[in-house]
Formats: structure tokens, C-alpha cells, sequence
């Protein structure tokens, strides 16, 4: 005889062990949209204006075209040490000529390699969505980004880093799929070895 009930509660039981909820992840980055129309919570760096530091918040995105040399755009970011994270931010090229390099860090002051480095050969592209994964090396892990357009501006927006959800361990996924089975052959065994009296 087929058992409905059992059926359903191994089905109930298996999506509850592989899909737990969770909350939202939170971004750990602040005024990654730009939102506030300045750079509030980020550090810039480079040669100060009236000279060739030229960035600016404009129409919801940082313009970064520092002209000559390039300019730093960074922000402290509190982390903790083993946990793997995501770096993301949408980014655009003007489409005016000129020297160009762009490279984003989640280590800036670290000596660590950039996560996306872009120079001279990149031709204009519109906004685009990088995703990038790293490890937390230390409890503050300063993510930032260094920039030069001679003739033009890069552009960038929606930054944001949060902590990276691990998956789900296959043990309790296996366990709440096989332990219903084996008591489901366990009772046919014993409806099987009575009738045989």
C-alpha cells in the first residue's frame, strides 16, 4: 500500500535540510550607491583640485577621471578573518580617446593583485556588473579602486560587499532523503514476514 503521508514528509523534510532561511545578505559598504550625491563614507586620494584629481558624484554614479596620474577611491570595510566575501560594482567607459587605466582591489594597501585591471586597449563599454569573490585576510579589509581618464570619465556605481553564504552540507540533505526509504522498507520486511505465518 503506497503511503502518501511518508512521500510528502520526506519531501517536506528534504527541501527544509537543503534550503534553510536565510536572511538578506547586508551590504557592508557605505553610500555604495552614491546616493548621497557626494562620497560620503569613502576616502579619495590623489593630487587634490584645482590640479588633475577630477572626481565627482553625478547623476547617481562616482565619475572617476583623474588626468596625468591616477587617482584612489577607498573605503575600510570591517571583515573577518577566513570569511570568503563578495565584491561587486557596475562600471562604464566613456567613449572619448585617451590614456585610460582602471583597477579594482579588495586589499588595496595589502600588496595583493587587483581583482579586475583594465588599461589603454579597453574600448567604451557601457555599464556593466563585476562580481568578484575573496578571503578576508585580516578584520578590516580596505576595498577600493584606482583610476585615470585623461579625456574622459569612468563610471561607477552600486559597490557593494557582503559576506558570502556557504553552501548547505550534503549530509542532512542525504539523511533526510534515505532515512524515510529505509523505514519505508523496513515495514514492508515486517508486513512481508507475517502474512508468511
Amino acid at each position: 500500500m503506497f503511503r502518501l503521508p511518508l512521500a510528502a514528509a520526506s519531501l517536506i523534510a528534504f527541501a527544509c535540510a537543503g534550503f534553510p532561511a536565510t536572511a538578506a545578505p547586508v551590504n557592508l559598504v557605505t553610500n555604495g550607491d552614491f546616493s548621497t550625491g557626494d562620497f560620503t563614507g569613502w576616502t579619495q586620494l590623489g593630487t587634490p583640485p584645482p590640479g588633475f584629481f577630477f572626481t565627482q558624484v553625478k547623476d547617481g554614479a562616482a565619475w572617476l577621471g583623474a588626468v596625468g596620474t591616477n587617482s584612489y577611491l577607498f573605503q575600510d570595510i570591517a571583515t573577518v578573518v577566513g570569511h570568503r566575501y563578495a565584491f561587486s560594482f557596475d562600471l562604464a567607459l566613456g567613449d572619448e580617446p585617451g590614456p585610460r587605466d582602471f583597477y579594482a582591489y579588495a586589499d588595496l594597501f595589502g600588496g595583493g593583485p587587483a581583482l579586475l585591471s583594465l588599461g589603454d586597449a579597453t574600448a567604451p563599454f557601457p555599464f556593466t556588473h563585476f562580481v568578484f569573490t575573496f578571503i578576508a585576510n585580516d578584520v578590516d579589509s580596505v576595498i577600493g579602486f584606482k583610476a585615470r581618464m585623461d579625456d574622459d570619465w569612468w563610471y561607477l556605481d552600486n559597490v557593494s560587499v557582503t559576506e558570502a553564504t556557504p553552501l548547505p552540507s550534503t549530509a542532512p540533505l542525504l539523511a533526510a532523503a534515505v532515512i524515510p526509504l529505509i523505514l519505508a522498507g523496513s515495514r514492508r520486511r515486517r508486513r512481508g514476514s507475517t502474512g508468511m505465518r
